[in-house]
């Protein structure tokens, strides 16, 4: 006999421990969750539009300064580019000026030494002609 009401015990289906809760009840609770978490946005939706008011204020003079700075900054790279351009320039046309005055004394002075070298070869041809002979 007791095993019949042991073997009873263990066929019998399981209780839930937990109790069935009404699904009106649970959508209330969520409803109730769901606005207590908008209602906390919202807050913090207020609470940051002071800060970023604040921080506005905060940041745009200093803003306004620093692109001040870099429009400064600018110009001067900019009238820097156009000096070097300007010297870079009047250098290429001093150079090709200069070069332009030298070239006939460095042609003449490069035609004599190309006639120089020539007569000397040939009085080394001549030598080295009278040696073999």
């Amino acid at each position: 006999m007791a095993v019949a009401v042991s073997l009873s015990a263990t066929v019998a289906p399981a209780k839930s421990q937990e109790p069935q809760e009404d699904p009106v009840s649970l959508h209330a609770q969520l409803e109730k969750a769901l606005s207590a978490a908008a209602k906390a946005a919202a807050e913090a939706v207020e609470m940051s539009k002071d800060a970023i008011a604040q921080a506005e204020q905060d940041l745009a003079p200093k803003l306004r300064t620093f692109q001040q700075l870099l429009s400064e900054q600018k110009a001067q790279l900019d009238k820097l580019g156009e000096d070097a351009t300007a010297r870079f320039e009047a250098w290429t046309h001093a150079f090709t000026e200069s070069w332009a005055a030298a070239w006939p004394d460095i042609r003449r002075s490069a035609e004599a030494a190309l006639e120089n070298f020539r007569e000397w070869l040939e009085t080394q041809s001549t030598s080295d002609e009278q040696i073999h002979i």
